[in-house]
């Protein structure tokens, strides 16, 4: 099990990428959190099974090419999941 924070730099805000990462996380059984930052990128949060939440940030990163400048990931292990499902913050 893997906790991952990815920064996605870019044209983000505002052309419903949100909407889209938590319909692809829940899709994928991915639980977490997606929000707006101030700076004008977007964080996600994403836990689940490394190879799953590997394919996760690779379908964004495919998916959004032409709206991602640059994107900061972290991955670390954990032993469990903190969230139950998978949301937008405000």
């Amino acid at each position: 099990m893997v906790k991952a924070r990815v920064l996605f730099y870019g044209e983000v805000q505002g052309v419903g990428f949100r909407g889209y990462v938590k319909k692809l996380a829940e899709e994928l059984g991915v639980t977490g959190y997606v929000r707006n930052l101030p700076d004008g990128s977007v964080e996600v949060i994403a836990e689940g099974e490394e190879y799953v939440v590997e394919n996760f940030v690779n379908e964004i990163v495919w998916n959004w090419r032409d709206h991602i400048i640059e994107i900061i990931k972290n991955v670390e292990k954990v032993e469990e999941r903190r969230f139950e499902r998978f949301f937008i913050l405000f």
